[in-house]
């Protein structure tokens, strides 16, 4: 079978389902288009990051979480190559309680063990309305 008999018996059957043909051939389309899309979203994502990591950008932190990171953790991790920055965080759970004391109202924060070792739940409620 030569190109050109192989072509007319494609034309032919074309010619002979058009809904299945136009329907194929929008799904062939389709796909290609899509498949555009995605590479291209894909580019671009890994130049922006690649961009904001060069530039020093939120990409280019790392944080170290972690019990046990005292000042010589932090040292260590200042010494490391290409380290420019070190900078501790403490972050602790707390809750927040509305005080009145003296006919004067006070808003403190409290470190949750604190809180409620000290405050019997019976002394605790919500804030939904001011004092």
């Amino acid at each position: 079978m030569r190109w050109r008999d192989a072509a007319g018996l494609a034309w032919r059957g074309a010619a002979r389902r058009p809904g299945r043909t136009l329907l194929t051939a929008l799904a062939v389309v389709l796909a290609a288009a899509l498949l555009v899309a995605l590479l291209t979203i894909a580019a671009t994502a890994r130049t922006r990051v690649l961009n904001q990591i060069t530039r020093g950008g939120p990409l280019a932190g790392i944080t170290v979480d972690g019990r046990g990171l005292d000042r010589n953790a932090v040292e260590r991790i200042r010494g490391l190559p290409h380290v420019t920055t070190v900078s501790p965080v403490l972050a602790a759970p707390a809750d927040l309680a509305m005080i009145r004391l003296h006919g004067r109202t006070q808003i403190r924060l409290f470190p949750i063990r604190h809180l409620h070792d000290s405050v019997s739940e019976s002394q605790t409620r919500p804030l939904t309305r001011p004092m």
